[in-house]
């Protein structure tokens, strides 16, 4: 809440992405997959690009709760591996679904994470739980 009248020096800048957004081609809710079956044949038309956004934030949300959670449970270390393994899988995504490029720097990068994880997952060390003095 403190960070949001930051964002009034930028009024222009959201104004027109308002704008762009506002413009986009717009789809019916009855036609997509789960939000038809809910609305069934009422026809609310809505920008592609503000349903766009709202899954965005919604997943983004999704993910800082489950950090949170997280870091309640488990070491620093087991968060940051889990963190870079989700970068990973939104790379690869982001590969496959977008067709982006992929790089030689962005394969070592793959492969490092994918071989960190890996190791961390096989050859960590086991806490042993101290026994008891009778």
């Amino acid at each position: 809440m403190l960070a949001l009248p930051m964002f009034l020096f930028f009024y222009k800048d959201i104004g027109h992405q308002i704008q762009a957004l506002s413009q986009s081609q717009s789809v019916n809710l009855g036609e997509l997959p789960l939000v038809g079956a809910l609305l069934g044949e009422n026809m609310i038309s809505v920008p592609y690009l503000w349903i766009s956004l709202l899954v965005n934030v919604l997943s983004q949300w999704a993910c800082a709760s489950g950090v949170h959670q997280m870091t309640s449970m488990s070491s620093s270390l087991t968060l940051n591996v889990v963190l870079n393994l989700r970068k990973l899988v939104s790379l690869v995504i982001s590969v496959l679904l977008f067709q982006n490029p992929v790089t030689p720097g962005m394969m070592a990068g793959c492969m490092l994470v994918f071989a960190g994880t890996f190791a961390y997952s096989k050859f960590r060390p086991v806490v042993a739980v101290p026994k008891k003095l009778e």
